[in-house]
C-alpha cells in the first residue's frame, strides 16, 4: 500500500487535510473576514526565497479577487533576521491585518508591537517553536499562528516549508472569498514547489506530491513573472527540481543576499512579460556576484579549518571578512565538505555577530531547537534575535557573547548524534553499465520517482572497472570527468564540496553517481554526478 502511495500520481490522495492544522481554518477565517470588510491585507515576509515567492503567490491571489493588498520584503542588511518594528508601523498606516511569511514564531516582541498598532496578526511559519517562550518570545494569543511544529499541531512528521502552506491557505481560501471561486489554486503550486525545493524539505508525502505538481504547472504556466524567471534561468522543456534548485534558486535568493528581495516580487508587478524579463535579467548579474562573494568567503574558511591540528566537534568561524549574505551558503560548503555542523558569522553595521548556521542530513546539531531551548536562555539579552530548523537557523547576538556560544554549540555537538566526523558509508541502489544508461531510463526514473531531494535522493548506482581520461576543472570549482569502460566513453561532475581522493588521468576507479541530463546549445547528453571515487588496486602482471 505505502509503495503504490509513493508511486501514484494522484495528487489528492498524497496530500493531508489542511485542516489538521492548528488554526488553519482561524486563519483563513480571518484573512477572508478582512477582505469582505475591505480592510487591508498587509503581508510581511522574509527576504530568502521561500519567503518572497510566498508573498507573491499571496499577494497574486489576494489581488485577484479585488483585495487590498500591500507586500513588504525584509532587507537583510538593514533588519537583519526577522521582523523589523519601523516596517510593522509603516504597515499599520494601512490598517487591517499584518500576515508574517516564513517568520514571527520567535518573534514575540514584534507581534505584540503589530497587536499595539491595532493590526489583526497572522502568521505562516515552520521554524522551530521554543519548548518554553520567555516573556519576551511569548505569542500573544490574539496572533494567529499556523506552523506545524507548535505544540499541539496535528499535521504530521514531516513538516512543509512557508511556501506550501501558504498554497495551503490559498487553497483554503478559495471557498471563503466569494470573488475567489473562480481561482484554480493549482495555478500557484508552482511558487509551492519553488521554495519546497529551496528550503530543502524532506521530499516526502505532500511536500513530494505537491513539488511534483507544482513542477509540472511551472512548465505550463501563464504567470509572466514566472515566464520570465524561468527564461533567465534557462530551464528548458523539461524542468526537474535539479535545475530549479540549481538554476532558478540562487537566482532568488541571490536578490535578498546582496541586495533587496523586493527585487523578486516587482517582477510580478509587471504589466507585460517583456517588462518581467528585464526585471528578471537583473538577477543574473546580483547572482554573479553572489557567486564571487561565496567563493572568497569559502576559501577564507576553508583556508581556516585546513590549518586546525584537529577537526573540532562543530566548525564556528567568525570574522569580518565575510559578506552577511552569503554567510549560509559558507556553512553549507563546510558541512558538505567535511560532514559535520557549521557556523559562520560576520559583522553586522551594529557591530553585532550575525550567524548562519547548517547541520548535515545524517546528524548534528538540531540548531532550531538548541538557539530555542538553550541559547536564548543562556544568552539572554546578549541573544538579539534568530531561529530556524534542525539543518538551518540563523540570528544576531552581542559580540561579547560570542566566546559563551561557542562552548554552548560545542557541548551540544559533543552530545548529538552523529556529531563527529564520519566517513559516509556509500550505498546504492544497483550496479550499472554504460550500456545501460539511455535518456529513457533516466526519465521514467525521474517520471515515477521523482522530484528528487533532500529526504527522497535519486537512485545511485555503482560503476566498477572504469578509467579516467580526461580532468577538467569548473569555474564553479567542481571537475568534469571524462570515463571510459573500454568500450563507452561518459562525462561524470564533482561538486566543488564533494570529498575524493587524489585522483589522476589515466586511472582505474570504481564510482558511485546518479544518473542525470545534461542540456547544452539545445544538445542533450547523459551524463553522471559522481557521489564517490574508489581507486582501483593496480599491480604489474607476473
Amino acid at each position: 500500500r505505502t509503495l503504490k502511495t509513493y508511486l501514484s500520481n494522484e495528487f489528492k490522495r498524497n496530500t493531508p487535510n489542511p485542516e489538521r492544522l492548528k488554526n488553519f481554518d482561524k486563519l483563513t477565517d480571518a484573512i477572508a473576514d478582512t477582505v469582505k470588510k475591505g480592510e487591508a491585507i498587509n503581508i510581511y515576509a522574509d527576504y530568502d526565497a521561500d519567503g518572497i515567492m510566498s508573498a507573491v503567490a499571496m499577494s497574486l491571489f489576494l489581488k485577484e479577487t479585488g483585495a487590498k493588498v500591500n507586500t513588504y520584503i525584509g532587507v537583510r542588511d538593514k533588519e537583519g533576521h526577522g521582523p523589523n518594528q519601523q516596517t510593522i508601523a509603516r504597515a499599520a498606516k494601512n490598517g487591517g491585518m499584518l500576515l508574517f511569511l516564513d517568520f514571527g514564531t520567535t518573534h514575540g516582541e514584534a507581534v505584540k508591537f503589530a497587536l499595539k498598532q491595532k493590526l489583526k496578526v497572522g502568521i505562516i511559519d515552520h521554524h522551530d517553536a521554543p519548548e518554553a517562550n520567555s516573556a519576551k518570545d511569548a505569542l500573544p494569543a490574539k496572533a494567529i499562528l499556523v506552523n506545524p511544529r507548535q505544540k499541539g499541531d496535528k499535521f504530521g512528521k514531516v513538516v512543509p516549508c512557508t511556501g506550501v502552506l501558504t498554497w495551503y491557505t490559498i487553497a483554503g481560501l478559495r471557498d471563503k472569498i466569494p470573488e475567489a471561486q473562480h481561482i484554480n489554486p493549482e495555478k500557484y503550486l508552482p511558487f509551492a514547489a519553488i521554495t519546497a525545493i529551496a528550503d530543502r524539505v524532506d521530499l516526502q508525502r505532500q511536500n513530494r506530491t505537491i513539488t511534483r505538481q507544482g513542477l509540472i504547472e511551472l512548465q505550463k504556466t501563464e504567470i509572466d513573472g514566472l515566464k520570465a524567471l524561468c527564461e533567465v534561468a534557462n530551464l528548458g522543456k523539461d524542468i526537474s527540481a535539479r535545475k530549479v534548485g540549481m538554476r532558478l534558486n540562487p537566482l532568488i535568493n541571490a536578490a535578498g543576499r546582496v541586495a533587496q528581495g523586493k527585487l523578486v516580487y516587482d517582477i510580478f508587478t509587471q504589466p507585460t512579460l517583456y517588462k518581467s524579463r528585464l526585471r528578471a535579467d537583473r538577477l543574473e548579474d546580483l547572482n554573479d556576484e553572489r557567486r564571487e562573494l561565496q567563493k572568497a568567503g569559502t576559501d577564507h574558511a576553508t583556508d581556516h579549518v585546513g590549518k586546525l591540528n584537529k577537526l573540532p566537534p562543530v566548525i564556528m568561524l567568525k570574522d569580518s571578512a565575510y559578506h552577511l549574505g552569503v554567510l549560509g551558503l559558507i556553512a553549507q560548503s563546510l558541512t558538505s565538505r567535511y560532514g559535520i555542523s557549521s557556523l559562520v558569522g560576520g559583522i553586522d553595521k551594529n557591530g553585532h555577530v550575525t550567524f548562519s548556521a547548517r547541520s548535515p542530513s545524517h546528524g548534528g546539531i538540531d540548531w532550531g531547537k538548541f538557539i530555542n531551548n538553550k541559547v536564548k536562555k543562556e544568552l539572554g539579552d546578549a541573544f538579539l534575535k534568530g531561529g530556524g530548523h534542525p539543518g538551518a537557523a540563523g540570528g544576531t547576538l552581542k559580540p561579547e557573547a560570542w566566546e559563551r556560544f561557542v562552548e554552548l554549540a560545542t557541548k551540544e555537538a559533543k552530545l548529538a548524534k552523529n556529531a563527529a566526523r564520519q566517513l559516509p558509508f556509500e550505498e546504492v541502489d544497483a550496479e550499472l553499465k554504460f550500456e545501460d544508461i539511455s535518456f529513457k531510463l533516466i526519465r521514467e526514473m525521474r517520471r515515477k520517482l521523482g522530484p528528487f531531494g533532500d529526504g527522497n535522493p535519486a537512485p545511485t548506482f555503482l560503476f566498477k572497472d572504469l578509467e579516467i581520461k580526461d580532468i577538467r576543472e569548473l569555474s564553479f570549482g567542481g571537475l568534469k570527468l571524462e570515463l571510459t569502460d573500454g568500450n563507452q566513453q561518459l562525462y561524470g561532475i564533482i561538486d566543488r564540496d564533494t570529498a575524493i581522493p587524489e585522483i589522476s588521468e589515466r586511472m582505474k576507479v570504481n564510482i558511485s553517481a546518479e544518473l542525470t541530463i545534461n542540456e547544452f546549445r539545445g544538445k542533450e547528453e547523459a551524463q553522471l554526478r559522481i557521489h564517490t571515487i574508489a581507486k582501483k588496486p593496480v599491480r604489474k602482471k607476473k
